[in-house]
């Protein structure tokens, strides 16, 4: 069995990824408390489990149970070059669900985002 190209590896499902490039990317999700929003903190997760919340985000939750995709208007995405690293970025769902990449190694902490000061509602849409 020959090498593998370290230009073809996808992510592994671990909450840091190193790449070729040395960027290191790490995957967090808020771990909201509903009844008081800014105890939430951010927690480390699996690239895969950052991915399908991302996903989710991406489209409105139908309070009668329906089955029908709409996109979520409620959304919103910053990017956050400066403050974590090139490429990293925030998202919300516009309610309790948010998660942030940074590409520098660092923790969301560590890098002056905190979930209750981070925008919880988009008004335009998803950018």
């Amino acid at each position: 069995m020959g090498e593998v190209d370290p230009r073809v590896r996808v992510l592994t499902g671990q909450h840091t990824v190193r790449t070729v490039s040395g960027a290191v990317l790490r995957f967090f999700l808020a771990d909201a408390v509903p009844l008081d929003p800014a105890a939430a903190r951010w927690k480390p997760v699996a690239d895969v489990e950052f991915q399908l919340a991302y996903e989710a985000s991406l489209f409105a939750k139908e309070s009668n149970g329906s089955a029908a995709l709409r996109a979520n208007t409620q959304r919103v995405q910053l990017p956050l070059d400066a403050l974590a690293g090139p490429g990293s970025f925030f998202w919300s769902d516009g309610g309790a669900e948010a998660g942030v990449m940074t590409t520098n190694g660092k923790t969301p902490d560590a890098c002056g985002l905190v979930p209750a000061a981070l925008p919880a509602h988009a008004s335009g849409g998803a950018s």
